[in-house]
């Protein structure tokens, strides 16, 4: 029998902080955010005020076996949603998959419990939004025990991840124009500054990692304003609160030995830096940044392929280069996996006739009134009218 609770301060969060850890290698997640430290910093520092925590935990005779960092936030017009950390505001664009963290085998029978914890605790709440993670590939309707809880899909996220092992010989094998461009670099970082004159640095003890972190602010920013055949990028970091509050995560994590930052240095100057996330078995390739004058180098190209290969020798099953595919992802693995989030909408009329509507994309929209069996909204009203006058609940 699982057993699920809710904590609902940092002080109790703190307190599981090991056994959280202790679940998450365990579990052999290929997530990195599924951690403590990204729940833990942004209750800290970035949680607003009027939100409430719902740290949800799932024990199996006394033995965490599960964790799903959510939040309730207050919306206009009263709409209160339950939603995973990390996926509203402030935006934390490092902060890529908030999802459920389940051990294995156990996801399904995890991410069950959690949703049926939820139905209980409907009055809280009008929408949860939940990401199942690697807990369950779909939620089932069948898992709310009244019927009158809807649920839909709401959105997806698609992540292209390059599986391992590699081809024997290295990570550009069977990848023509990739490999043209690691060895162009090569070529062009030897010709301006010779043989000894540069190298790559893979850095993961903590002191360095927090001074390289430093490093990689400067240049994240640099590399967002640098423009040249239609390569960019916002700097995700500028916002001082979440700036500080994901080099703090970094930090953290560094002290696991889950982060390492890769840079790309001549001539004792830094031009470039990777910074890649890592679990046991996976590694995730986060934020970037380089001097422009670094451009003619490939720097980004080069400090990946340095990555993959360490993650290939290191003996891991894939490595993930962040979520939305685009062309330069894309050259290093046609692999595209999509991880789904759903919305739970309560059996109200007030969740059922303002929020869903007001909350709900287009495409949640639809699927939510054929889920209903209704076409408008004014089909919509009558059949939450009717099944009010039938006695089903109504707030």
């Amino acid at each position: 029998m699982l057993d699920v609770s809710r904590l609902s301060t940092r002080e109790a969060v703190e307190k599981i902080r090991e056994e959280w850890t202790e679940l998450q290698d365990r579990s052999e997640t290929l997530n990195p955010f599924v951690g403590p430290e990204w729940t833990i910093h942004w209750m800290r520092s970035l949680m607003p005020e009027t939100d409430e925590a719902w740290i949800l935990t799932v024990r199996d005779a006394g033995r965490l076996v599960g964790v799903a960092p959510m939040h309730l936030h207050t919306y206009r017009l009263g709409i209160r949603r339950l939603q995973m950390i990390g996926s509203g505001a402030p935006w934390v664009g490092p902060f890529e998959a908030p999802a459920v963290l389940a051990a294995q085998p156990q996801g399904r029978q995890i991410a069950r419990a959690l949703i049926e914890y939820l139905a209980t605790q409907q009055r809280s709440w009008h929408l949860v939004t939940i990401a199942l993670g690697e807990s369950g590939d779909w939620l089932e309707p069948g898992w709310l025990a009244a019927p009158d809880f809807t649920v839909v899909a709401y959105k997806t996220t698609p992540f292209v991840v390059l599986p391992l092992p590699l081809a024997p010989r290295g990570p550009s094998e069977g990848r023509r124009n990739l490999k043209e461009a690691v060895r162009r670099a090569r070529n062009r970082l030897t010709k301006r500054f010779g043989v000894d004159g540069w190298q790559v640095e893979g850095l993961t003890e903590p002191a360095a990692v927090r001074s390289a972190s430093e490093e990689l602010v400067r240049l994240h920013r640099a590399r967002a304003e640098f423009r040249a055949r239609g390569d960019e990028h916002s700097d995700v970091l500028a916002d001082p609160q979440v700036r500080a509050y994901v080099l703090d995560v970094i930090a953290d994590l560094a002290e696991r030995r889950r982060v390492t930052v890769y840079r790309l240095v001549a001539e004792g100057e830094t031009l470039a830096v990777q910074l890649v996330l890592s679990t046991g078995t996976a590694a995730f390739i986060s934020i970037s940044g380089f001097r422009s004058d670094a451009w003619d180098y490939s720097p980004t190209n080069y400090l990946q392929w340095v990555a993959v290969t360490d993650a290939a020798e290191r003996g891991i099953s894939e490595v993930n280069f962040s979520s939305w595919p685009t062309q330069a992802k894309l050259r290093w693995s046609r692999t595209v996996r999509s991880t789904p989030e759903f919305v739970v909408i309560g059996p109200g009329r007030f969740a059922k006739l303002v929020a869903a509507p007001a909350f709900l994309t287009a495409s949640a929209l639809s699927a939510y009134r054929r889920e209903l069996g209704v076409g408008t909204i004014g089909q919509l009203f009558r059949r939450v009218d009717s099944n009010r006058s039938a006695g089903r609940p109504a707030s």
